[in-house]
């Protein structure tokens, strides 16, 4: 589960920086699950996602929570 509140304090309430660091953690989680499928050459999240899913048959279903916390936080 993406719990976007803790990102975007990670992030110092910077949502570009934010987008970028839950681009790396979920790259390096699919890296770590499926490294036979993901290299270190991958660093575009979407691309990631489409090769796994493709590769694996599996489809991703992601858990968003506190996804408005971004309009509570820069109104």
């Amino acid at each position: 589960m993406l719990n976007i509140q803790n990102f975007l304090s990670w992030a110092k309430n910077d949502i570009a920086n934010m987008e970028e660091l839950i681009a790396k953690i979920l790259i390096t989680e699919l890296r770590k699950e499926y490294g036979d499928i993901v290299d270190d050459g991958f660093g575009i999240l979407r691309m990631t996602i489409d090769v796994v899913a493709k590769q694996t048959n599996i489809p991703f279903i992601f858990l968003i929570d506190e996804w408005d916390c971004i309009f509570r936080i820069h109104q």
